[in-house]
Formats: C-alpha cells, structure tokens, sequence
C-alpha cells in the first residue's frame, strides 16, 4: 500500500472519474456560487484570525474585526445565515455557545441592517428545543434576528455514496447552497467519534443534511471510515460556508463530540476559507492535519487551502495556543481512511455532527 496521500489522489481520481463522475453531471455549473466560497488556487495565500482571551464574546468579534474588510464586501446585499453546531439539545459543552453568536451579531450590527437569519437542524430534536435550552430565545430582544428551523426549508438534493458506491440521495437545506445567501458556520471545536474533529466544515456539510420525522439523511454520510470522509468531501463540492467562526474559548476532548471533556482554550477562530480555518483550529488542538481526511479531500480538489505555508494567521501566535486535545477512543479505528480498502467500523451515535 502506497502513502496516504497517493491513497487519496488514487481514490479522488478513480471514483470521481466513474461514478462521482457521472453523478454531478448538470450540477457543476452553478457550485461556485451556490456554496458561497470560490475554489482556491494551490499557490494563492489565504488569511486566518485567532484571538486569545478571557471573554468569548470579545474573541469573536475580534476575530472577525481582524478579518472585516474581506467580510463585509463578501456579504454585500445577501442573506446572512449563522448556522450552529447543536448536536443535541441538552448538552452545552456540545454545542455552539449563545455568547459565540452574540459576538457574531455584535460584528455585524454596524454596517448590517437586516434581519439575521439563526437556522439549525439538530440531529435528534427541534431546533426550538436548542434556542429555548441554550438561551437562544434572548437574542430576539436584543438583536434583529430570526430563529428557524432549518429541516423547514426547502432543500435541493446532492448524492453520497453508500458501502458498495452506489448514488445515495442527500437532502441539503437549499439556504445553505443558495447564492443569495451568506452562510456563517459558528462551530465549536471538539473531536470526534467518526472523522477525528469537528469544526466549521463538518458543522455545514453534515449539520446541513435534513431530516423529515424518523428520516435523517445525516445518516446517509456514514459509510464507514474511508466513505464519510470522501462523503463529505462530495458535498462540500456543494455546500460550505462562506465564513467560518470557531469557537475554542471551551472546547471538548476525547470521546466528543457529545461525550468528551472541557478544554479551556480560550480562543476564536475566524475565516473566509473553511478549509485553512478549519486547519489551525487542528494546529492549537494539537491535531495532524493528515489525519483528516475530509478536509485532505478538499485541499487536494482545491476547495481550500491546505497548504500550512499558505495560511497565514493574525492575532495571536498559533504556537503559543496549541493544547493538546486527548483524542477520541476510536482514533485508531478512524486512521482507516487513510487506506486503500473500505472496511466499515461499527460507530456508535455517529449521525451527530
């Protein structure tokens, strides 16, 4: 068996050529301005805020200060959408902190003047029960925003692949693909039971698959090691924000990314490119950037800047902000992608973003 890398370059060229091929054939055309983020080029450098503080709030909106020119003449007219990371409705360390967001919406106040749209389709629950448990109501009386249900909006359908690479269907919330709007994914950082962390992308790409009852196509993505992460790579080709927000002020370590324990990292993270964003928020978890095949996926089809030399970071040193995060029980297990196979392991609770 050959490096992981050449492992990933043969799989995205064999299976893309086939059937990934075929299957995205009349949807190209409009992926560069549906996911609301351009393709980057190997060799173009992209930009990453990270704050340390003690006031996650502050954090926040001085990440996105440090990056706000970029910003705002992206969102111009559109619609903006804060999607949150709340997995379950009952467990704050698991989910997007209501001060994160407020710090979002204290960014945008000045030069923003319509209703901000707050959208979440939790993996077990209304997002009604997450506003009301997470103190999520409060912010109507403060901000103009709106509270909605993301599994209500009208959705456009993309294709996985199941264990035998068959075209799966896969419902996605049409706002979060949609060029009108402008799509903030407000993640928190945590490890992972499936693909070793979940940060800004995942929080979108699998966050933004809907259910309908008992019907979750969350579940669609799992596949087993190697599929999820090539899974969400297909539809992050579709579906992936136009700015993302991670909150590090308490992450979550080990058995996440409901089950683990605090970490106080006290940082935020904020940028434009998801994929470079989403890398330094590995760097100060004290996570191999290799190990993450989803996001490995992107940076090698070019939907983000994964080159480390590339990224550059203001605000604080990424060095002197590494705490090593205590991985996931299964992280053995999960190192499978990197494989040439497609064994499946059993992963328990793993439809939770």
């Amino acid at each position: 068996m050959g490096s992981p890398r050449m492992g990933r370059r043969a799989f995205l060229g064999g299976v893309s050529a086939g059937v990934v091929g075929s299957m995205f054939t009349g949807e190209r055309r409009g992926v560069a301005q549906a996911r609301g983020a351009t393709d980057t080029e190997p060799d173009k450098p992209t930009q990453v805020a990270l704050i340390k503080g003690d006031d996650r709030r502050r954090n926040v909106r001085e990440s996105l200060l440090a990056i706000e020119k970029e910003v705002r003449e992206a969102i111009g007219s559109r619609q903006v959408v804060i999607k949150p990371n709340f997995v379950t409705t009952n467990k704050p360390l698991a989910a997007t902190h209501v001060e994160a967001v407020v710090g979002i919406l204290d960014f945008l106040k000045p030069f923003y003047k319509q209703t901000v749209v707050i959208a979440e389709s939790p993996a077990g629950a209304p997002a009604a029960k997450g506003y009301e448990s997470y103190g999520y109501t409060k912010l109507t009386s403060t901000y103009d925003v709106s509270l909605d249900e993301l599994d209500a909006d009208r959705h456009r359908t993309f294709h996985v692949l199941d264990t035998q690479l068959r075209p799966t269907p896969v419902r996605m919330a049409r706002m979060l693909c949609d060029p009108d709007f402008y799509v903030i994914s407000a993640a928190v950082m945590k490890t992972h039971n499936a693909v070793v962390a979940t940060l800004g992308l995942k929080n979108v790409v699998v966050g933004g698959a809907l259910k309908f009852g008992r019907r979750s196509d969350k579940r669609q993505f799992h596949q087993g090691t190697k599929l999820i992460n090539y899974n969400m790579f297909l539809i992050a080709q579709h579906v992936r924000p136009a700015l993302t927000v991670i909150d590090g002020y308490q992450g979550m370590e080990g058995n996440g990314p409901t089950g683990g324990t605090a970490v106080d990292s006290r940082i935020a993270i904020a940028g434009t490119d998801v994929v470079a964003t989403d890398r330094i928020g590995l760097e100060v978890m004290g996570v191999d950037f290799a190990d993450v095949g989803y996001l490995n996926y992107c940076a090698d089809a070019g939907l983000g800047q994964g080159d480390r030399s590339m990224v550059g970071v203001v605000g604080a040193d990424p060095v002197k902000c590494v705490q090593k995060y205590k991985m996931h029980d299964r992280f053995d297990g999960q190192m499978k992608w990197k494989s040439d196979d497609f064994q499946t392991i059993s992963l328990e609770g793993d439809i939770r973003s």
